[in-house]
């Protein structure tokens, strides 16, 4: 049985289009764009103890970008030099990623949309360029027993929930967020945890804990945890990565 979200990808796919247009769907993501990459590459920086003055100064890296979208994050590590791999459940997201980074004259490998083998040649890749972690954000896909077998305590994902509750297959944004108004909770948050061969059931590294404000939406409620996830999932991967968690 396929663990491919329609639904969430077909949403995406009609708006790749718009993934480069700064004023466009995506233009929260292109004002918040800075950010995400100035920590990336702050926390990279450190943990390599490279000179943040070079010229390139993520070269020789090679980086996974999971769930790449049109390339926001992909394209930008690129020209500092990393070697970037993204991979994308949309089909659509791919070529227009591709297409960008071609007029970009960006060099870029891109696994392509899902088949029965693109878990089998993601695995070949992860061992060929010896990643060592593996983080997940909005993927939607399960990930195999045999990757997860080769990576243990080493697969980290983010859930818009208080795990154990309001996890498992379907759980994800605004079903979670409705889920929790509907039945009335008094408290959210967000669970970073590691990912293991059930869906939401791995190991919990880090909880944050919101509470529900007066007449609180689930739109209003998906905002909140948004802007948690925004923060500390960058923290609690470098903690990991540092093993100071």
């Amino acid at each position: 049985m396929s663990t491919i979200n329609k639904d969430e990808i077909n949403k995406f796919s009609k708006i790749a289009d718009e993934w480069w247009d700064i004023n466009g769907k995506f233009k929260p993501l292109h004002e918040f764009n800075p950010i995400r990459i100035e920590y990336i590459l702050d926390i990279t920086l450190n943990y390599y103890r490279i000179d943040k003055n070079k010229k390139l100064p993520l070269n020789n890296l090679k980086i996974l970008d999971i769930g790449c979208g049109g390339g926001l994050i992909s394209e930008p590590m690129s020209r500092l030099g990393a070697n970037v791999t993204g991979i994308d459940a949309s089909d659509k997201n791919i070529q227009v990623a591709k297409l960008h980074a071609k007029k970009n004259n960006l060099n870029s490998y891109l696994l392509e949309k899902p088949t029965k083998n693109s878990f089998y040649l993601l695995s070949l890749f992860l061992k060929k360029e010896k990643i060592d972690y593996i983080v997940l954000a909005g993927f939607l896909l399960k990930v195999p027993l045999f990757i997860i077998k080769d990576y243990p305590n080493k697969i980290i994902n983010i859930h818009p929930s208080l795990l154990p509750k309001f996890g498992g297959k379907g759980m994800y944004g605004k079903n979670v967020h409705k889920a929790v108004i509907k039945n009335k909770e008094k408290i959210s948050g967000v669970t970073v945890h590691y990912v293991n061969e059930n869906y939401d059931d791995g190991a919990i590294i880090y909880q944050h804990v919101y509470s529900l404000k007066k007449n609180e939406t689930y739109a209003t409620l998906a905002v909140e945890i948004q802007k948690i996830e925004h923060h500390h999932y960058p923290i609690i991967i470098e903690g990991v990565i540092k093993k100071e968690l």
